[in-house]
């Protein structure tokens, strides 16, 4: 089955940290959504009557949108194409935007399953990510998660901060922990170029945390999750009760998906396609008062046919960052059993160094190999007999 993905490109504020496409002028949010609308419309092929059964809306900050809005976009997914009666629907979230009457309405809308970005639990990191939440309503929104038991919960947080101590971590998945939820992603801080966190480590106003540091802390992450009941399922994603994200799963097995909004990017199985990150020509684009022509959008668009070598290189990166890795049987049907061969050679170097490990029918990382898993997969990018 296919999934939709729907980009907020609105935030009333910007974290330090993050480089995703959003705007804070959220005076355009009515004429977007309009053009999100018409923009649907045009796609409405796109899976050929396939059912759908993910629907992601996500951001920027989804959570700025009433309850009115959020039903106005699920409606016109249900019109348009064949959602699943059991669909997973997914809405991010952050922390300040909620309220226990605003969660009830997120739920009456249709959405059944809400990730929310705590980040951390305490306040000098969240300040240092410019967070607008603090300690006080993270502990708030957990009192709410624990009332609300019609809903699915995922919580986001952020490690390898600077200055961030092992006992601050322990304590976080602590709490975190405690909360009973099904699903829970930790990703390590990135220092996109262009962010304010970016010129902070850059002009040594802040120190980034060392790699045994940082590796301290997946490893404290791992383990700790799952002495509670947490199966570690991708690098950064952990889930109870095989309670994965049925979404993201997609893009990590070569599923079909289709986006909408800003920056949003869709694939067919053959071709990737995206829409340009700004939100004026999007608006313009599609947010007349008729559809546009379908030319005219095209060459708005990017596209990427996707050939042989870019397919081997997007396996072995949405594969190994699975605990199911790169599998014998997907390899040799899609490229033979002289390619199955072929990369098991070229990862015995990450095998005798404790990177990877090896089964008769799956390559995959270990824990060490998921913490440096962006080289040793480039290390198998182009490797194709």
């Amino acid at each position: 089955m296919g999934g939709i993905y729907i980009h907020i490109p609105f935030c009333l504020s910007r974290c330090s940290y993050c480089d995703f496409y959003s705007v804070t002028d959220i005076r355009l949010k009515e004429e977007w959504i309009r053009a999100l609308l018409h923009e649907m419309e045009l796609e409405r092929d796109f899976f050929k009557h396939k059912p759908v059964d993910t629907l992601y809306i996500g951001g920027g900050t989804p959570s700025l949108l009433t309850q009115e809005e959020i039903i106005r976009l699920i409606e016109k997914v249900k019109s348009i194409f064949q959602l699943d009666d059991h669909a997973e629907i997914t809405m991010e979230a952050n922390p300040e935007d909620l309220s226990p009457s605003y969660l009830q309405q997120i739920r009456e809308s249709g959405v059944n399953r809400m990730s929310i970005g705590i980040q951390s639990i305490y306040n000098r990191y969240l300040t240092l990510m410019n967070r607008r939440h603090d300690e006080k309503r993270v502990r708030e929104v957990f009192k709410w998660i624990r009332q609300m038991k019609e809903t699915e919960f995922s919580i986001d947080l952020i490690y390898g901060l600077p200055g961030m101590t092992q006992e601050e971590w322990i304590q976080t998945i602590r709490e975190i922990s405690e909360l009973k939820i099904n699903h829970i992603s930790a990703y390590h801080i990135t220092y996109e170029k262009g962010t304010e966190l970016y010129r902070m480590i850059r002009d040594k106003k802040l120190n980034e945390t060392s790699e045994e540091e940082s590796f301290n802390q997946y490893t404290v992450l791992i383990t700790q999750l799952k002495e509670n009941g947490y199966e570690h399922y991708e690098i950064s994603n952990f889930a109870r009760k095989e309670q994965y994200s049925r979404h993201n799963m997609k893009y990590w097995t070569g599923e079909q998906y289709l986006g909408f909004g800003p920056s949003a990017h869709s694939y067919d199985g053959e071709k990737r396609y995206w829409n340009k990150p700004d939100v004026h020509q999007y608006i313009k684009l599609f947010g007349g008062a008729q559809l546009p022509d379908r030319s005219e959008v095209k060459k708005h668009k990017g596209m990427e046919i996707i050939n042989e070598m870019n397919r081997w290189n997007e396996y072995v990166m949405t594969r190994l960052r699975t605990q199911w890795g790169m599998n014998r049987r997907e390899i040799t049907a899609i490229w033979g059993a002289e390619q199955w061969n072929y990369v098991r050679q070229k990862s015995e170097t990450y095998i005798k160094n404790g990177d990877m490990k090896i089964t008769r029918d799956r390559i995959f990382l270990t824990t060490r190999g998921l913490f440096r898993a962006d080289g040793i997969m480039v290390g198998l990018f182009n490797e194709m007999r």
